[in-house]
């Protein structure tokens, strides 16, 4: 019998990774405002804690957005919803867009990522840290806003931005 070359989940360390992180959100979000400013410090500290794990947290959001997080499609699901609300996004939106930039990656629809300095300007690489450290968070907010715009305009506006290119992308 043939040993497959993907590896399990690792879905306790998973657990484990992602119970800290909703813990110090939740202590970030919900339980040390209530105390106001008798405690700043430890308001500080939870905030910075929280802010540290804010990589680790969108990495768990990517593991469950390609269904490696835990096994099981609903349990993969739920935490990876739950670890989106908590980092302040909308599921759904953001897998959507994730799983586009994966399928258009390098493709003349999504060279985010490529720098070629024959064809583009030299100040390029510094606007593209910039946008991905700071305007892909804004734009993921965004995202929230245009779950309150009507379907047919919504889909209108996903097929301009998104094309399905399925005959071209082969190309």
């Amino acid at each position: 019998m043939k040993r497959s070359s993907v590896s399990p989940i690792p879905t306790q360390i998973n657990l484990v990774i992602a119970g800290t992180t909703i813990t110090v959100n939740a202590a970030a979000l919900l339980v040390l405002p209530a105390f106001g400013s008798s405690v700043p410090w430890m308001l500080a500290a939870t905030a910075g804690a929280a802010a540290l794990l804010r990589p680790t947290h969108w990495a768990l959001i990517h593991e469950g957005i390609h269904g490696l997080l835990l096994p099981g499609r609903v349990a993969n699901e739920r935490l990876a919803r739950m670890l989106a609300i908590l980092f302040g996004v909308p599921f759904r939106a953001v897998r959507f867009a994730h799983l586009r930039h994966d399928r258009y990656n390098r493709t003349p629809w999504g060279r985010e990522e490529v720098y070629d300095p024959t064809t583009r300007s030299r100040g390029l690489p510094a606007r593209c840290n910039l946008r991905i450290t700071f305007g892909l968070y804004v734009c993921e907010l965004a995202l929230s806003l245009l779950c309150w715009l009507p379907r047919p305009v919504l889909r209108a506006r996903l097929r301009a931005q998104c094309p399905d290119l399925r005959d071209e992308a082969a190309a």
